[in-house]
């Protein structure tokens, strides 16, 4: 018994000194082998720095700690399994952080707005029209815009000059996303506004995910979400399905332009119903007093991008069915084998002109065409057909997505995929002058009322954290 204690006491004192040993000699390899952090030659070498060998008296003295603790080494002596640590030290996100800084013209921002780019689109409208709508209501806040994506932002002219523009994106273009992530919620934090926006940024939306407990400390936070997309399979896919469950509770409200996608997603994702809040965007442009069209008029517009949402399968059935009409197709096709072959089949089709891509929509409506044609298997709010109810232009949509907030459901057509219903309802819109009228009435009192500017501010003031960042939701 007396033996047995006293060779654990033995192993026990060896264990202490192997241990002392091997801290030690830790330290005389980081003094011997390192390169001094005020080293000129550090910031050179950091890049093809190889570490140490383990130096030969630190193998003896291995070797000899062995015949306490077997197990350090193995029957050969070899020390492969002994390799030397650093702390890895990545100075990259530092220097992204401090060149962002370095571009801001103040450090008392009242209101960011974390976007992915600007570029010409009805969600990047809809970011200019929040810009504008914080301006009208507080000549004196300080609005910061920052881009997320590494890509250039066409619209970027449209920004009001009192507004700083950060293109961390671009700075931030070499970093992994989580560097990304941790550079823009460092910035948050650092800034502390009192309203925090994210619209469609994916690194956005990551940072709440991560941090949304500590950026709501000092913010108000809010989110706009439009719609699904939807995948080969027609799963939907998109921010929403990816970061609604894990964040919805940070914010104060998430905004969307249309009254389906909340439901939908309240149905599938479980969120509640009233974390979201309806904010139509305002139509900004010029509504016409009137439009002349002949009475012969029989041609049909189409505009839109040239891919698998707008089913370009539809449209063709379409002017197959209505030889008698003509159908002008504007748009830039998507890349893709499926519609390379329905663009082909298009192409080919009589009664069918393809036209390529344009500007304005009001450069392309003439007096022969006697209706706007979309074809759709999804949508949010497709902000183009504002601008066809503005130039008195009956719609032909689908009832998808929020088509039904601009055009009455009873005028749609029921189901997206249904090529005989489209053409009955164009048919019924060239025949009969008084329903046709009648849409377009409907169509202009949309974004003449709902549609308004004025009610636009209205309901953001209703939300009174987002201008003022105090208060409670109306």
């Amino acid at each position: 018994m007396m033996g047995q204690k006293n060779y654990i006491s033995v192993v026990g004192k060896g264990r202490r000194f192997l241990a002392r040993s091997l801290r030690w000699a830790a330290r005389r390899v980081a003094s011997e082998e390192m390169p001094s952090p005020a080293d000129s030659r550090l910031d050179a070498a950091a890049a093809s720095w190889n570490p140490p060998k383990m130096p030969d008296w630190v193998v003896e003295e291995l070797v000899a700690a062995s015949m306490i603790e077997p197990d350090l080494l193995p029957h050969d002596d070899a020390v492969d399994k002994f390799q030397f640590y650093s702390v890895p030290q990545n100075p990259a996100p530092g220097i992204v952080y401090s060149q962002a800084l370095e571009q801001l013209s103040s450090n008392a921002y009242t209101h960011v707005l974390v976007i992915p780019w600007l570029k010409p689109g009805g969600a990047d409208r809809g970011i200019l029209f929040h810009v504008n709508a914080i301006l009208e209501h507080d000549a004196d806040a300080k609005v910061l815009m920052i881009a997320t994506e590494p890509s250039e932002s066409q619209w970027k002219y449209r920004v009001p000059t009192s507004v700083d523009y950060l293109e961390l994106g671009l700075l931030s273009a070499n970093l992994e996303l989580p560097h990304q992530v941790v550079v823009l919620t460092r910035l948050l934090i650092q800034l502390q506004p009192r309203t925090i926006h994210i619209v469609n940024s994916k690194v956005g939306w990551m940072a709440v995910r991560s941090h949304g407990l500590a950026l709501g400390q000092s913010a108000h936070l809010f989110g706009s979400l439009f719609c699904d997309d939807y995948n080969v399979n027609m799963k939907p896919v998109g921010y929403a399905r990816d970061f609604l469950r894990d964040t919805y509770r940070y914010f104060d409200r998430i905004f969307c332009d249309n009254t389906a996608y909340p439901r939908i997603w309240s149905n599938d994702l479980g969120v509640p119903q009233d974390v979201f809040s309806v904010l139509p965007f305002p139509y900004d442009g010029e509504v016409s007093e009137s439009r002349i069209q002949k009475a012969d008029a029989n041609r049909v517009l189409w505009a839109g991008r040239l891919d698998r949402q707008k089913r370009l399968d539809v449209l063709l059935e379409i002017a197959r069915l209505r030889p008698e009409l003509h159908f002008d197709v504007y748009g830039a096709p998507v890349m893709g084998e499926s519609m390379a072959v329905l663009i082909s089949e298009l192409g080919k089709m009589p009664n069918v002109e393809l036209h390529g891509t344009f500007e304005r929509l009001e450069d392309v409506v003439t007096e022969q065409h006697f209706a706007f044609l979309m074809t759709t298997s999804w949508e949010g709010t497709p902000t183009i057909l504002l601008d066809v109810a503005a130039l008195r232009l009956p719609i032909v949509a689908p009832a998808v997505g929020g088509i039904p907030d601009i055009v009455n459901a009873r005028h749609l057509v029921s189901n997206p995929d249904d090529a005989g219903e489209f053409s009955e309802k164009l048919v019924r819109l060239k025949s009969d002058a008084v329903e046709a009228a009648s849409l377009i009435d409907e169509q202009v009192e949309t974004i003449q009322t709902d549609r308004a500017w004025t009610r636009f501010i209205k309901r953001l003031e209703e939300k009174g954290t987002y201008f003022t960042g105090a208060g409670s939701d109306g």
